[in-house]
């Protein structure tokens, strides 16, 4: 310090140059204050200071970083950010995903090869091929078994379930962690390359989500933003996109199948993120094929070759649609079986421990039993064992016929993988379905990573390529339309069953985006649509979703969805299962109070405040860390050392002013002639030696004299005690005492010091507050006594704590959430789990009258929701909102029984018609009581053509058997039967295998329609449509309908039954017209639904109020009927115009040319009909128009009706304050223009 001060003065210092040094002839001179100057210079390292304690604060907060870590900060900052951060983090992610689905498929291809490699190489020894072909998967399971369970046992599984529930806002221990994804990678690398019928999308999905994971926390580093949780989960939601984009290379599919597997609302602002990594990633995957594997260029993952021009026939949708149906119950089966066999699992306790303690024993015998079943020379030989799972993708999808005779050298190769010197491709295909179908569901159940959507894949493709097979064995020359014919394409059945099957199974649309992609062509995507909406439909009607049924099993912490048919979800209410019982806290309360609730409810992360215990109007949230650091601000270590600080400055200042009034006293002022005795010289001079500086090498100049606003070193502390007076103090003599006394004054405050630092010297005044004096140039440091700290003792400490804590809670100074999520009492359970999954909170608060009375969690909601699909209502829960007396409902477990055990009969006698599953109705609906079945006329007409339709079709039947007699003398039953038996033997024509089928399928369908149709007259259905009957039987009839449309395509043909040559065919159009005009009865009446008991409405707007939509209008009725008869008449309008157009333009230009006026005359008035030119709307379609008005007026009247039973229903629950400041006209503008979008709405979709 004396250096540096010395070349201030000297003016060798830049600060000496900033004093104003001047050079003169002898010393030199200053033209500033030193005083001024160091005064400045404290306040410039003070500053200096301030900012490097808060960089450092920041740093310590931020937590350590490396130098790798800064040195991609500071890349980071320079040159990514300044891009755009979200495209660069996407696209790195969609790079790295790619660079790990090639390389995993790399190490999956080399396993393989090696075993195909040491089975071709052993064609000597069988013994030792088996061996080579056995040992290789079991070693490879068993390594991915051990591996997982001893790296990251998270990994093991699928792992989109989990992503379900982590998405929905549940934390899962350790299941984004670094070392899970390193077991998940090399262990699922290992159980692919086993040969296992196992999959990879599910795993890569997890592995995207943990790489989008790990990237943010390494980007968090340097970019904040990523820190925000809302941000990763919408990483998260691009990561699952990039997953299966990466794994099929199908960006669009894995973007779309990502939404509906892991999302149930799904915000749109994400959308274009995962198109954007999963473009990224599918792009780099197929690229790194072009530069590593040798491929010509970007191409599909499964390349086909279908025809272009025709590549199918109209009528093949209905075989398309079998297909559908087939995979549907199919898909229903293997997520039950998949459930069964994993629950018998667990019952068995004593396989359950055994396995348990021999870990490896499970994983191993599975390996050996796949191996040996798939080994060529066995029954490999008869499932394509020794193909690997793309190659019998590939070979499945092939655009040509395995069966037929004259193969070229290339298909040839590949149908011999599927036929042996025993057996055809029938029996290899059938083979090959049922032993992946089974030993999928045994090998999901290895503890390895492992996927299923690849296995399912396989087992649609199997079946769809046995029914395209069928097809061309039934139309070997193909299906004639139009004049032409349409070859059969089985690899357009086989894309068609692997999207319906894997569809079913994952109750997902999107699938078949994925097949276009996998395919690389769309020829056939009206065929594939059918088949995937009718497989989902029918799979959603029997089973949850095979990643649902995992949560199931795992019972993870995941909100079921509510089943349409569960009547429960209107009638329970948030107060039938929300917590009565809340911990909260109130505005009056002490801190000895809040500190008693925190310590017993260390579980609650936040706590509601309300006014106080005995109004209980809710004020807000706060959360626990808050509360805690409300605590600590009080009786904390920095408030209590504050304390005693305060009472020591207390005491120094009384201290201080009691010696300042003892030295009042004893002095006396000195008389101006006044002389004083002293003892002796030689005192004065020790007195003045004890406060004279010790060492003082540098010369005190004249601006020294004016102040000293430093410290010397080896300065000596002066004494407090003012000098006592001698006998030589004169007027100079007093003078130099008060100079003295000042000088004392101004040293005193370097009697406690601090470490000395780089930046300066610290020196505490009385107060403990730091001064900052200028440290030496040359960087010295000297370690100076520190302050001591004084704090209170124990007993202190806990008096003062105890005092403390009897003060009342300011809670203005922590942060409180002043609109927490809450509900009403009397919201539904269907509200309340629509809210909770759209905006994904954890809990709610429930309030009456803005009264506390309760709070809703996770776990309770999901407890609600089980009860209400299982039926198990609770028994105070009143019916009235059913329109249905308590006391005319039956016990509910009596009635499960029941109705449990008559279907499960049904079930078992009818297998082909699970698509009326009548379980749900029975299980989950309500009992009618006889006084409430509405009587009605037109019932028993739909019940009789119900019985009528089967009875012509089995007339049809018999047209080659004499059916005349039938028809002229119409026995009884059983005089049908004789003559079907006479008919049979009598009858010399060919009997058709489709014919066979339509009639069992005809006599089987309408008889259990009828039973349907009985039921729905039983039983109030759960969830009762708007009009007609529930859905299933809606279904069966327009298909129905739909299906004797479908012959009008012959209209004019030679198939057709036009000219009326002979008794055959008159008695074959007779039939048409017959059944044609009974389906279109049977689907109208299935609109009006006569004696059905239709209520309209569930909600009520009290216990004693009529329900208002029961007074409904009947033009309003009768308006909608009339606009339905001329909507599908508009339709079919449109279907027969340009067809005539062609059959009238043939006639005139297809020798023998001649003028078909009837022709002209169908196309004149269907024409007139439909409108033309611009503007020109037709007749039909201005009728419509007309009728459509009183449609819009009866929406614009229900939309009024529910808007004031909602407000109705909630006006006990809304504050004064709403009320008076209500905005009538705001919401009648926002209800219009929600009825105009309605309305619009519907106008397009039906007009």
């Amino acid at each position: 310090m004396s250096e540096r001060i010395a070349e201030v003065l000297d003016g060798t210092n830049p600060a000496g140059r900033g004093l104003g040094y001047e050079k003169t002839l002898m010393y030199g001179q200053y033209s500033r204050q030193l005083g001024d100057f160091a005064k400045l210079e404290g306040l410039k390292q003070a500053e200096k200071r301030r900012l490097k304690e808060e960089k450092a604060r920041k740093k310590e907060l931020q937590g350590y970083q490396g130098k790798l870590a800064k040195t991609a900060g500071y890349i980071w900052r320079h040159s990514f950010a300044k891009l755009g951060e979200d495209w660069v983090f996407l696209a790195l992610l969609g790079v790295i995903m790619a660079i790990l689905s090639f390389l995993m498929d790399k190490g999956i291809m080399m396993c393989n090869k090696a075993r195909i490699w040491l089975y071709s190489d052993l064609t000597e020894h069988p013994l030792a091929q088996y061996a080579a072909w056995v040992s290789l998967p079991v070693c490879l399971i068993l390594f991915s078994a051990g591996f997982a369970h001893l790296v990251a046992p998270q990994s093991i599984g699928s792992g989109i379930p989990e992503m379900k529930t982590i998405l929905r806002g549940v934390a899962l221990k350790e299941y984004l962690t670094f070392k899970t994804i390193v077991a998940k990678v090399i262990g699922l690398t290992a159980t692919l390359g086993s040969g296992m019928p196992l999959g990879k999308e599910g795993p890569f999905v997890h592995i995207a989500s943990i790489a989008a994971t790990l990237l943010s926390k390494l980007v968090t580093g340097f970019q904040g933003i990523y820190e925000n949780e809302s941000r990763t989960t919408e990483m998260l939601g691009a990561a699952a996109a990039v997953g299966v984009g990466s794994c099929f290379a199908a960006p669009v599919g894995g973007v779309l199948f990502s939404i509906e597997v892991t999302t149930v609302y799904f915000a749109v602002r994400n959308y274009w993120r995962g198109f954007f990594a999963a473009v990224c990633g599918a792009t780099i995957f197929r690229l790194l094929s072009v530069w590593f594997d040798g491929a010509d260029t970007v191409t599909a993952l499964f390349k086909t070759d279908f025809t272009m021009d025709f590549p199918f026939d109209p009528q093949e949708l209905f075989v398309f649609a079998i297909i559908g149906v087939i995979a549907g119950f199919a898909g229903a089966l293997y997520v039950w079986m998949h459930r069964q066999y994993v629950m018998f699992m667990r019952k068995s306790k004593t396989l359950n421990n055994f396995l348990q303690k021999n870990r490896f024993l499970y994983p191993g015998i599975v390996a050996w039993m796949v191996a040996s079943i798939s080994f060529p020379l066995g029954t490999g030989q008869f499932i394509a064992g020794d193909l690997t799972t793309h190659q019998q993708v590939v070979s499945l999808f092939s655009n040509f016929t395995w069966t037929k005779d004259n193969l070229t050298v290339e298909e040839q190769d590949i149908v011999n993988h599927w036929i042996t010197p025993y057996s055809g491709v029938w029996v290899s295909l059938t083979g090959f379905v049922l032993f992946t179908f089974f030993f999928s569901i045994i090998c999901s159940t290895i503890p390895v990573p492992s996927g299923i959507f690849i296995p399912v894949f396989k087992i649609g493709a199997g079946l769809g390529r046995i029914v395209g097979e069928l097809m061309h064995t039934i139309f070997p020359l193909g299906m004639r339309y139009g004049g032409k014919i349409a070859q059969i394409i089985p690899g357009g059945y086989a894309t068609a069953g692997a999207a319906a099957f894997s569809g079913s199974v994952t109750h997902t649309i999107s699938v078949s985006v994925i097949v276009f992609e996998m395919t690389g062509q769309i020829t056939h995507i009206i065929p594939i649509m059918i088949a995937v909406l009718t497989s989902n439909a029918i799979a959603a009607l029997l089973q949850p979703s095979v990643y649902d049924s995992i949560i199931l099993i795992k019972k993870l912490p995941y909100l079921p969805d509510l089943l349409p048919s569960s009547s429960g979800m209107y009638t329970v209410y948030v107060e039938d299962f929300m917590v009565r019982g809340v911990k909260y806290i109130f505005r009056t309360m002490t801190y000895e109070q809040l500190y008693t609730v925190l310590k017993d409810n260390k579980n609650l992360h936040s706590f509601p405040i309300v006014d106080n215990p005995d109004s209980m109007v809710l004020l807000g949230s706060i959360q626990r860390m808050h509360l805690i650091q409300l605590i600590d601000k009080q009786i904390g270590k920095e408030t209590r050392l504050q304390v005693v600080a305060e009472r020591r400055r207390e005491a120094q200042k009384q201290r201080e002013e009691e010696e300042k009034r003892q030295a009042e006293d004893r002095q006396r002022r000195p008389s101006r002639f006044q002389v004083v005795p002293v003892s002796s010289e030689n005192q004065l001079n020790v007195e003045r030696a004890s406060y004279t500086p010790g060492t003082i090498s540098q010369p005190k100049k004249s601006i020294l004299k004016k102040t000293n606003s430093f410290t010397f070193k080896n300065f000596a502390p002066f004494s407090s005690t003012s000098p006592s007076a001698t006998p030589y103090t004169t007027v100079t003599g007093a003078g130099e005492s008060k100079m003295r006394q000042a000088f004392e004054a101004i040293f005193r405050k370097s009697y406690q010091l601090q470490d000395v630092n780089n930046e300066g010297d610290t020196i505490l005044d009385i107060d403990g507050k730091p001064q900052i004096v200028p440290s030496s140039p040359t960087g010295k440091k000297v370690q100076l006594p520190k302050e001591r700290i004084c704090d209170m003792s124990p007993e202190d400490q806990k008096k003062w704590e105890s005092e403390q804590l009897q003060a009342p809670v300011d809670f203005s100074r922590c942060h409180i959430d002043p609109a927490p999520f809450q509900l009403v009492e009397r919201t539904s359970l269907l509200k309340v789990h629509s809210i909770f999954s759209m905006v994904g909170v954890n809990h709610a608060y429930v309030t009456a009258i803005g009264r506390l009375v309760g709070v809703v969690g996770l776990k309770e909601l999901r407890k609600a929701i089980e009860d209400v699909n299982s039926g198990n209502i609770p028994p105070h829960v009143d019916l009235h909102t059913n329109g249905i007396s308590v006391n005319d409902v039956k016990d509910p477990e009596t009635e499960v029984d029941a109705n449990t055990a008559l279907v499960s009969k049904a079930q078992i006698r009818i297998k082909l018609l699970q698509l009326w599953n009548t379980v749900r109705q029975e299980k989950y609906g309500t009992e009618v009581s006889p006084n409430h079945i509405v009587k009605s006329k037109l019932y028993r007409v739909q019940i009789f053509l119900t019985l009528f339709v089967p009875l012509l079709q089995i007339i049809r039947f018999m047209k080659l058997y004499r059916v005349q007699i039938f028809l002229t003398l119409f026995v009884p039953l059983l005089q049908i039967i004789r003559f079907i038996l006479q008919g049979t033997v009598i009858n010399d024509k060919a009997i058709h295998g489709y014919m066979i089928l339509n009639l069992v399928l005809t006599v089987l369908a309408y008889p259990y329609s009828l039973l349907v149709i009985n039921k729905e007259r039983k039983y109030l259905l759960p969830s009762v449509p708007t009009r007609g009957h529930g859905l299933v039987l809606l279904l069966f009839w327009s298909m129905a309908f739909i299906a004797e449309n479908l012959l009008l395509i012959n209209l004019g043909k030679k198939s057709w039954w036009f000219q009326l040559k002979d008794l055959s065919d008159q008695i074959e159009m007779m039939l048409f017209i017959l059944r044609y005009i009974s389906c279109l009865f049977l689907f109208v009446l299935g609109l009006k639904a006569p004696g059905i008991m239709q209520t309209v409405d569930y909600f009520s707007l009290n216990d004693s109020s009529n329900n208002i939509t029961s007074q409904q209008p009947n033009d309003n009725q009768s308006t909608w009927k009339n606009a339905w008869k001329k909507m599908p008449g508009g339709r079919v309008i449109n279907l027969y115009v340009p067809l005539y157009s062609k059959y009238i333009v043939d006639s005139i230009s297809r020798p023998p040319i001649y003028f078909q006026w009837e022709l002209v005359l169908i196309y004149v008035g269907l024409k007139f009909l439909q409108g033309g030119g611009t503007g020109g709307m037709g007749f039909l379609n201005n009728l419509r128009t007309y009728l459509w008005i009183k449609i819009q007026q009866y929406t614009t009247r229900e939309i009024e009706v529910e808007l004031f039973r909602h407000l109705h229903s909630l006006l006990h629950s809304l504050s004064l304050r709403w009320h008076l400041s209500r905005k009538t006209g705001e919401v009648l503008r926002v209800m219009d223009r929600g009825t105009d979008s309605i309305n619009n709405l519907l106008n397009y979709i039906l007009h």
